[in-house]
């Protein structure tokens, strides 16, 4: 059973293996030190690291497992991540579960819907909270993998219809 809400994985590259591994355990002791970890691993080698991927990466087959899943790209500070899921975990009740996982560096969120529930279309209760909550904490509706048909009528309240106008011109 996972305890925490969030856990992270944290991959570096430097030009001193050695003393990149000295500086990210100096980063992971303080960081236990100051409680903003409670627990955690540091691969000690090539193997451990490919197991540890492998669980960031089974996120997706996962998510693709259940019944129905809604996914979206988004951007938003980091602060802003626990208040988003809850405020779209409560519309949505027992119907679905929210999974998440992101880049911090950049602030992108991959926030998927999940249900086992096969007659229930959840995009219509939670897509209108979705977007207009990430623009009104200054955030972006579409990431990294474009804006694409499914996104393109909430982009008037992203841009606005002049750069929208612009936008369509230049393409």
């Amino acid at each position: 059973e996972l305890s925490a809400p969030y856990y992270v994985l944290v991959e570096t590259m430097g030009f001193d293996p050695q003393t990149d591994r000295l500086t990210l355990e100096s980063f992971f002791e303080k960081s236990f030190e100051d409680e903003l970890v409670v627990d955690g691993v540091l691969a000690q080698d090539q193997t451990q690291q490919s197991e540890i991927w492998a669980v960031r990466e089974s996120c997706g087959p996962a998510v693709n497992a259940a019944e129905q899943s809604w996914k979206y790209d988004l951007s938003l500070e980091l602060k802003h991540w626990a208040p988003f899921v809850k405020t779209v975990q409560s519309s949505i009740g027992d119907q679905g579960r929210v999974v998440l996982w992101g880049h911090l560096g950049d602030r992108n969120i991959h926030l998927n819907v999940v249900s086992d529930l096969r007659d229930v279309d959840l995009a219509e209760i939670i897509e209108p909270d979705i977007f207009d909550n990430a623009i009104k904490v200054k955030g972006s509706i579409s990431a990294e993998h474009g804006v694409g048909l499914a996104k393109a009528k909430h982009m008037p309240k992203v841009v606005g219809e002049n750069v929208l106008n612009i936008m369509r011109d230049i393409k």
